[in-house]
This record gives structure tokens, C-alpha cells and sequence, in this order.
């Protein structure tokens, strides 16, 4: 029912209590059930068939054959099989310490009862459930059953087989990278994290072979189906690594923005809301990814739109979930697209003029007012790192490189922003672009300390390969500023390195 809060039950589940097992009680399915090949029977009241005769009504005298469900595999997803144990991530607690509760999105599962879905399998109704109650809340910043347009891809996936596919692989990855944590206990993440990061892939091969298909013959499919896909392949990469593949998906999603500007084509398949909440996150995640590799230059006027809509925008503004400032944006995006470069001294003045305090005060009429403060400390650090990566692109041109305790100043500045954002607030996701510009440019090794201890910390609470990237590549940062007995370009050094690197 919808408003049920879901509570742990009391008793093991039935194959638990039948062989004498300590059951974890997850909900709905046990986890050792699942870690044995079994099914579970669940917890509540059993109806055996005896294959008795009917004692009255039609059938009387008469008797059912028993059908016992064959076994099948799980890379179909037709089949009747489940998939590793995702269930047991619908109990995470909650902010207050209490259940998950149904009303952030068991609204939304009780519709798998819905026709569109009967040809699910099992195991792709759970990795749904589970987009659904956990990577849902952290592609937004605030999750609600009403403002996150993310859930709304939900409902578009009974008809659309490409949507089903890729949020099953992004929910699966999410899942695999989840149970690595310590929380786990050993049994568990040696039996859920390898088959849940196979299902991943399978369902992601599925996904891109349907996006090939989907290109080949683009009157085949919604136009804004395919963003919408492309777009979760984005975030696949970044639960994956965050390296490489994901500079295929942005572009491709440049072009595509592009040719639908160019044709003034509109779509009524998904929502305004949806659609603008796509593209902006498609612009940023293109625009971060120049920052740390080479630029590709192709149609970047429909990123210079997109950019301005979102800055016109002040509701995809106020949950998007990386929460840099537009103006910001476009600063990054001129130093990191543009050449020959922009004057340096314009830049830091658009940047020194931009004051957090206003921007977030624009955004409180469709935001939290909860936020104000930890939204301003954000907007605080995004506008010294902004700074830091101004000065260190524009190098050798920029006279102020050489002064480098004013590099270390701002770097201050970004650390002591951050440090009032707690690992368990939603704004903490918000985090990782200026932590790492701060982190990659400080000499200081009580700055270096904090920032390894602060990526270290996202790893833990958020399930996003892309964490462990970063730290990855600070360290090879830092290894290199030891060796090298010049100073060291870290910037230029990765632009040039042969992998493309997104940091978000």
C-alpha cells in the first residue's frame, strides 16, 4: 500500500527456518536464499498445493498437475529467475535512522503490476525497484517522489526496451559497487558484487546494441528516448570509473542537442521538465569532461544554448546534482573550449563578480530554505576553484602562476568551504570538481591529507566509481610533482595524457 512504511519482519523466511539458517530478513526477499540459488518463500503464510481432488464447484472430483518452474538464466530478460540480492538495499535507513519508507517509491512499484511490464523478469523488476529506492536519490540533489525527474524514466521503460536495459545496468553497477563497502559482510559481497557487475554488462551490451539500432534508423525511435539513453550511459560510466567511454556518450550527445536545434524538433514522449533535466545534465557533464582533456570543438554552439537555458532555469538549477553555478559554467567552458584563450584578467573579473550569496537566494523560491547555507558554502568553493583552474589553464600567458602562495590561498579558500559539508549531506555530492582542482594544485601536504580523507569517505557513502578515479589521479598528480624538480603543469600534463578523464 502506498504510504505502508516498511518494517523488518520478525521471523525467518520459510527456507531459513527449514534449514536451521541465521536469515538476514531482508525485504522483500532473503539474501541467502538468493547466495544459495534458492528462492526464497518469503516470510508471510504459505498456500501448498496437495494435489488433492476439488471437493465442490466445478471441478469437483477432479485434480490440478502441479507446474514446477524451470530453471533459466539470468542474462534473459524474460526469464523467471532472480537476480543477485538487491532487496537487502531497500532497507537502508533513512536520514532519521528509520526504513526506507514507500512513499519515496513504492508508488512507482506497484506499477510493475502494469501490463507493459508482465514480459519483465524477476530479476529486471528488482534492479528497477532498486534504480528506483537508491540510484534515483543520487542523480538529484534533493530526491521527492515529485521532483525527481530522474523516476520519471521509470515509467517510460515498459515501452521503450532501451530504457529498460540501461537503467538495469546502471542499477546493477550501483548495486555491485554498493556491497564492496565494509558494511557488507565477506559472504555477501563474494556472493552479490560478481553477479550483479555481470548483469551489468550484459545489460548494458543489450543497451548499446539497441542504441545502434536506434541511430542507424533514427525515425525508429524518440529522439529524446535516445537522450534520455545516451545520457544514462554517461552515468554508467562514472559508477564504472569515470574514463574514456564516457567522451563517446557526451559527444554524441553534443550532436545530437545539434541536429534537434537545428530541426526544431520537440518531443511529447517524455515532459518538459524531463527533457530540460536531461539536457542540463548532458551540457555539464560536457563541459566538466573538457577540463581535463582535450576539447572536441563540433557543435559546441548547442552547449553555449543549453547552458543559457539552464541558467535561465532556476528549478533544474536548484536539484541538479553536481550544483555548479552557470555562471561558473560558462567561465570553465570558454578556458576549457576556447582558442586562443580568453583574456585571463576578464575571466577572474566574471568570476571575482559572481556572488554565491545572490545565486543562492535566487534559487530559494524553488528550493529548500533548509539549503541556504550549505548551498552558499558550495557555491563559495566552486568560485575558488574556478579561479585556481582559470590561472593554471591560462599558463604561460598568466603572470600570476608564478606567485604560488596565492594559489595556495585559494586553495584554503575551497578546503575550508568544504569542510562544513558533512559526508552525509545530499550537497556532498556536490563536492568532487573544486576538492580536486584544490587537491591537484596544493604543494601543502595537511591540504593534500584532507582531500585524500575526503575522497576516501565519498567512497564510502556514495557507490560512484568516479570517486575512486580522482583520488587515483591525484595521487599520480602528486607522484609527479615529486619527481619533477621544476614545477610541474599537473593541468597540461593530464590534457596530455592518452585517457580522457571526467571529474564531476
Amino acid at each position: 500500500m502506498i504510504g505502508h512504511r516498511a518494517t523488518q519482519p520478525k521471523v525467518a523466511c520459510h527456507n531459513c527456518r527449514r534449514g536451521r539458517r541465521r536469515c538476514d530478513r531482508s525485504i522483500p526477499t532473503c539474501i541467502k536464499c538468493h547466495s544459495t540459488g534458492q528462492v526464497c518463500l518469503g516470510y508471510g503464510s504459505i498456500l501448498h498445493w496437495t494435489n488433492s481432488i476439488a471437493s465442490r464447484g466445478k471441478m469437483m472430483g477432479k485434480s490440478f498437475a502441479v507446474m514446477m518452474p524451470s530453471g533459466s538464466r539470468l542474462d534473459n530478460p524474460r526469464d523467471c529467475s532472480t537476480s543477485p540480492v538487491i532487496a537487502s538495499a531497500f532497507m537502508s535507513p533513512r536520514d532519521d535512522g528509520s526504513p526506507a519508507s514507500s512513499d519515496s517509491a513504492s508508488s512507482w512499484c506497484l506499477e510493475l503490476n502494469d501490463p507493459v511490464f508482465h514480459d519483465l523478469s524477476q530479476t529486471y523488476r528488482f534492479y528497477l525497484s532498486y534504480y528506483d529506492r537508491q540510484v534515483c536519490k543520487d542523480l538529484v540533489l534533493h530526491d521527492s517522489p515529485t521532483r525527481n525527474p530522474f523516476r520519471d524514466l521509470l515509467s517510460l521503460a515498459g515501452n521503450f526496451t532501451i530504457l529498460q536495459h540501461i537503467l538495469v545496468a546502471n542499477a546493477a553497477l550501483h548495486l555491485a559497487n554498493a556491497t564492496k563497502n565494509e558494511e557488507f559482510t565477506w559472504d555477501a559481497r563474494k556472493e552479490i558484487c560478481p553477479k550483479a557487475y555481470r548483469d551489468a554488462l550484459v545489460a548494458k551490451q543489450k543497451a548499446l546494441c539497441l542504441l545502434s539500432e536506434a541511430l542507424a534508423d533514427f525515425n525508429s525511435i524518440s529522439s529524446d528516448i535516445i537522450l534520455a539513453a545516451i545520457m544514462l550511459f554517461i552515468k554508467f560510466e562514472l559508477l564504472d570509473y569515470g574514463a574514456n567511454a564516457w567522451k563517446f556518450h557526451t559527444d554524441g550527445a553534443r550532436q545530437l542537442l545539434a541536429y534537434l536545434r537545428q530541426n526544431g524538433k520537440t518531443d511529447l514522449s517524455i515532459t518538459t521538465g524531463l527533457r530540460n533535466c536531461l539536457i542540463s545534465n548532458c551540457v555539464v557533464y560536457d563541459i566538466f569532461g573538457t577540463t581535463l582533456t582535450a576539447p572536441n570543438m563540433d557543435n559546441d554552439g548547442s552547449v553555449s544554448e543549453s547552458l543559457q537555458e539552464l541558467y535561465e532555469n532556476a528549478e533544474v538549477q536548484a536539484n541538479i546534482c553536481l550544483s555548479c553555478p552557470p555562471l561558473l559554467l560558462q567561465v570553465i567552458r570558454d578556458v576549457s573550449r576556447r582558442s586562443p584563450l580568453p583574456s585571463s584578467e576578464k575571466l577572474l573579473a566574471v568570476v571575482d563578480a559572481f556572488n554565491p550569496k545572490a545565486w543562492v537566494s535566487s534559487l530559494q523560491r524553488v528550493s529548500s530554505s533548509f539549503d541556504v547555507e550549505m548551498r552558499t558554502h558550495i557555491g563559495f568553493a566552486y568560485q575558488a576553484a574556478t579561479k585556481i583552474y582559470v590561472l593554471r589553464a591560462t599558463v604561460p600567458s598568466n603572470p600570476l602562476i608564478t606567485d604560488r602562495d596565492s594559489l595556495e590561498d585559494l586553495v584554503s579558500e575551497v578546503i575550508a568551504h568544504l569542510k562544513y559539508v558533512p559526508i552525509d549531506d545530499p550537497f556532498f555530492k556536490t563536492t568532487c570538481w573544486p576538492a580536486f582542482i584544490a587537491g591537484a594544485e596544493t604543494n601543502d601536504e595537511n591540504n593534500r591529507s584532507w582531500v585524500s580523507y575526503h575522497f576516501k569517505m565519498g567512497q564510502k557513502t556514495l557507490p560512484w566509481g568516479y570517486l575512486s578515479n580522482a583520488l587515483d589521479l591525484l595521487q599520480r598528480v602528486w607522484t609527479d610533482k615529486c619527481r619533477q624538480e621544476t614545477r610541474t603543469d599537473w593541468l597540461m600534463n593530464l590534457k596530455l595524457s592518452e585517457n580522457d578523464w571526467l571529474i564531476a
